[in-house]
C-alpha cells in the first residue's frame, strides 16, 4: 500500500487502484458504492497567512477527520495537495454517503489551534454512487468531482451528482476537456464592444469578452463555456489570460476623443482570488496602462456572496486606481444596505430593463430610479443591450451616461475594433455619433 507522507494516508495512485477494484466488485456482488471527493476551501489562504507548516499541519488534521468519519471497511486517500477522498463499500442507500458528507461538514466547522492561530476550515464535498451514476470508475470519479466543484459554486457543504448512468453527461465532460486544450493552445479570443458616451456621442471604451470557436461546435456561447471553465478550475487562468490580453490592446489604441477605457469581467471565483490585486497591478506594469482605464466588472450577487472578503479586494484594487463596475444590477436579491456599501464606481443597466424600455413604462420607472440611485451615490451609469435609436435617445434623455448594445456596435475581434475606432474617429463632427450616421 503506498502512502502519502505527510498524512500516513493512501496516495491518489493506491486510491484509483482500489476505486476501479471496489468498483469491479460492487458489480459483482450487486452492491452499491459511494465515492466522497473532498477539496478544502481556499486553503491556500491557510499557506499563505499563515505558512507551509501550519498548512500541513491542517492537513494533518483534516485527515484525522476524515478517518474518524470513515467506517472500518472504507478508504480514505489524500488525492492531491488539498484534496481527499473516501470509497464506501456496501452502502445501502444514498443517505449512507450524504450522512458521512454532513458529519464531516459539522467536525470541520470546529475551530482548531495550529501553532498559534485560531483557523476554521471548511470543505467542498462530491459525491457518487455505483451503480446510479455510473459502474466505470474513471467516470465515477470524475462525476464525483464534478459534483465537487458544483458544491463549491453553490456555497455549499456538500452535493450529489445529479446524472444518472443512463442519462450521462459525457458530452459536458468533453467540452471541459476541449476547453482545457483549447486554452491551453491558444484557441480562445478576445472581442471588444465599444462603449459610447451617450451625451458626446464618443466612444470611451470597450468591453473585453472572451470567445471561442471549436472546430466541431462552431462558436460556443460564454453561458457555456464560462460554467464549463470554472467547473474545470480554469477560470482563473482563463480571466488572467483576458486581462492580459485587453490591457496589451488597449496600449495599442489611439483616440482622439481621450484615453480608452478596457472592461473585463470578473466571476465569483476570480473575485476570490486573494493575489487578483498583485496580479493585476503587474498587468498593468507590464503593459504600462493607466490604471484608471482598467474597469473590473463584477456582478452584485459576486460582490455580496461574502462582502468583508469582496471589499478588501475592492479597496486594494481602488488603491490602485482600478474601477469597479456593478454588472446585471437589478437583477439580484441584494439590498439596498448593502448596496450603499459597495465601493463602485459605476452601475450597468442589464438589459432586461432596457429591451422594452419605450414600450414597457414599468422598465421606464426602473431605469429611471436605477440612474437616479447611481448619480446619488456619484456612480456613473451603463445601459447594456441599447439595440435602437429610441431606447438610445430615451436613456440619454434621462441622464444615462453610457450605453453598450448592437446599436453602437456588436462585439467584434481586435482588428475589426481597432478599424472600427479608425473610421468613426474620422468622421466628420457634423457626421459623428452613432445617431447621425
Amino acid at each position: 500500500m503506498i502512502e502519502d507522507k505527510l498524512t500516513g494516508l493512501q496516495d491518489r495512485v493506491a486510491f484509483i487502484s482500489r476505486l476501479k477494484m471496489h468498483c469491479e466488485r460492487a458489480i459483482t456482488m450487486g452492491h452499491r458504492l459511494g465515492l466522497l471527493v473532498i477539496d478544502l476551501n481556499r486553503f491556500h489562504r491557510i499557506n499563505d497567512w499563515f505558512g507551509f507548516r501550519v498548512g500541513d499541519d491542517a492537513l494533518r488534521h483534516a485527515a484525522t477527520l476524515i478517518k474518524s468519519v470513515a467506517r472500518k471497511r472504507d478508504l480514505v486517500a489524500r488525492i492531491g495537495g488539498n484534496q481527499f477522498a473516501m470509497i464506501l463499500p456496501g452502502i445501502m442507500n444514498e443517505g449512507h454517503a450524504v450522512l458521512a458528507a454532513s458529519k464531516l461538514s459539522r467536525l470541520l466547522e470546529e475551530p482548531i489551534h495550529l501553532a498559534g492561530h485560531k483557523v476554521v476550515l471548511s470543505a467542498s464535498t462530491g459525491i457518487a454512487l455505483s451503480p446510479e451514476h455510473s459502474t466505470n470508475f474513471d467516470r465515477l470519479f470524475a462525476k464525483a468531482e464534478r459534483a465537487m466543484r458544483d458544491a463549491r459554486l453553490q456555497e455549499a457543504p456538500f452535493a450529489v451528482c445529479q446524472t444518472l448512468e443512463d442519462e450521462d453527461d459525457d458530452d459536458a465532460l468533453l467540452m471541459e476537456f476541449e476547453l482545457e486544450s483549447a486554452f491551453a493552445s491558444g484557441h480562445l479570443q478576445v472581442y471588444f464592444q465599444p462603449k459610447m458616451d451617450m451625451k458626446k456621442e464618443e466612444p470611451v471604451g470597450a468591453e473585453a469578452l472572451m470567445r471561442w470557436h471549436n472546430g466541431m461546435r462552431g462558436f460556443v456561447s460564454p453561458e457555456i463555456f464560462i460554467p464549463a471553465g470554472e467547473r474545470a478550475r480554469l477560470i482563473n487562468n482563463m480571466t488572467q489570460w483576458t486581462i492580459n490580453s485587453a490591457l496589451q490592446f488597449a496600449s495599442e489604441w489611439t483616440n482622439r476623443f481621450g484615453q480608452l477605457s478596457v472592461a473585463v469581467n470578473l466571476s465569483p471565483a476570480v473575485l476570490a482570488d486573494p493575489n487578483l490585486a498583485d496580479n493585476i497591478e503587474c498587468c498593468l506594469g507590464v503593459w504600462q496602462v493607466p490604471s484608471g482605464s482598467l474597469i473590473l466588472e463584477v456582478t452584485e450577487s459576486s460582490a455580496l456572496a461574502e462582502p468583508a472578503e469582496s471589499f478588501k479586494t475592492f479597496e486594494a484594487l481602488a488603491e490602485l486606481g482600478v474601477r469597479i463596475s456593478l454588472d446585471d444590477f437589478g437583477t439580484g436579491y441584494s439590498s439596498l444596505a448593502h448596496f450603499r456599501n459597495i465601493p463602485a464606481h459605476e452601475l450597468k443597466l442589464d438589459r432586461t430593463f432596457v429591451q422594452h424600455i419605450t414600450q414597457d413604462m414599468a422598465d421606464w420607472k426602473i431605469a429611471a430610479h436605477v440612474i437616479e440611485l447611481a448619480h446619488s451615490f456619484d456612480m456613473q451609469v451603463t445601459a447594456e443591450g441599447v439595440e435602437s435609436y429610441d431606447a438610445f435617445d430615451t436613456l440619454r434623455n434621462m441622464g444615462c451616461d453610457f450605453a453598450q448594445g448592437f446599436y453602437v456596435a456588436k462585439p467584434m475581434p481586435h482588428a475589426a475594433f481597432r478599424q472600427w475606432l479608425k473610421e468613426y474617429q474620422s468622421l466628420d463632427d457634423s457626421a459623428a455619433g452613432p445617431t447621425k450616421r
